[in-house]
């Protein structure tokens, strides 16, 4: 990888990282459930960000239009319920 593009995806992460310890830190304070709900690249980043961060609790991630497999989430940091590739499509 490109030293240009392993740096921004390095601040894209930090920030992502930031960004979802935030927000777990606010539900666990508040007694609530945590669930993410992350679209395309948003679910690779949080993907990554919840795999090195094992100590965040996720009761429910909902992904939408990701390029992950499902078996590729295997994460063993507290998900309750995994809903991989859910896809909305538009009836007649």
């Amino acid at each position: 990888m490109d030293r240009r593009y392993k740096k921004i995806l390095e601040k894209v992460l930090t920030f992502a990282e930031k960004t979802i310890r935030g927000y777990y830190e606010v539900a666990k304070k508040r007694g609530v459930t945590f669930e993410i709900i992350a679209h395309s690249w948003g679910t690779v980043l949080s993907y990554i960000v919840l795999k090195n961060n094992l100590d965040i609790k996720v009761d429910t991630f909902i992904t939408l239009g990701s390029p992950l497999k499902s078996q590729e989430m295997q994460i063993t940091n507290g998900y309750t319920k995994i809903y991989a590739g859910l896809s909305i499509q538009k009836t007649k």
